[in-house]
């Protein structure tokens, strides 16, 4: 896959039809990334970060807005709402925000799912697999699977490695994909590029695949016609 970001000082010059699609990408890249509208001084700053524009440019300044403090605060928030269906505690979006600007996200989706709050509001271990399989998977537990997981806890396996091995099983990982797909492009993804996705989100954090999604061509081109 090949992928996409920019800032001017001042006034966005309108003699330019890149700036002005780079800065309708930006306004949606703000709403996306940080769940708020762009504010004229961050937008002017990203724009100015825009090399020449192009995928490497794009995904450069998405990969930076991600990992930033407030795009770490963002996505701490999307995780505690996704899962735990409430906003985070100070002092848990404080921690959690810290870790990812360098951590993985995978840790706190992990932790969350295997945390006390959800396994007992589950009611019974298996009811707790079943839900880490609609929301890792998107689907109910087999009984094969259900009996495969509930030996191995058993055994002694932590609800965090458990959620850990669903999400990075080529199911796991192959459901991200098409969400950012879905999210992101309106589209599944083809086979090939869920292949490459799987591989993308396996070898870093899969906000690193987020902006490379955000910044493909294909993202980009409806900011270029003038769509938002």
């Amino acid at each position: 896959m090949v992928l996409s970001f920019t800032f001017v000082g001042g006034l966005i010059p309108t003699s330019a039809g890149a700036d002005s699609a780079n800065s309708r990408w930006l306004e949606d890249t703000y709403r996306d990334v940080f769940g708020r509208a762009a504010d004229p001084g961050g937008l002017d700053f990203w724009l100015g970060r825009l090399a020449a524009g192009g995928d490497r440019s794009r995904r450069t300044v998405v990969t930076a807005m991600l990992f930033s403090p407030e795009g770490a605060g963002n996505e701490v928030e999307r995780a505690y709402v996704d899962i735990l269906g409430r906003s985070a505690e100070p002092g848990g979006r404080a921690y959690w925000t810290s870790f990812l600007q360098s951590g993985d996200v995978l840790v706190l989706r992990a932790l969350l799912l295997a945390s006390d709050e959800i396994f007992l509001r589950a009611g019974s271990e298996a009811a707790w697999i079943d839900e880490v399989y609609l929301q890792m998977l998107g689907r109910r537990s087999d009984p094969t699977g259900l009996a495969y997981w509930q030996g191995l806890l058993a055994r002694g396996l932590p609800r965090q490695s458990l959620v850990g091995a669903i999400y990075r099983s080529d199911e796991g990982l192959g459901s991200r994909v098409d969400q950012y797909y879905r999210e992101v492009l309106g589209r599944g993804p083809t086979a090939d590029e869920r292949l490459i996705g799987i591989a993308a989100i396996r070898s870093a954090d899969e906000r690193r695949f987020r902006a490379q999604m955000l910044s493909l061509d294909e993202a980009f081109e409806p900011f270029v016609a003038g769509q938002s």
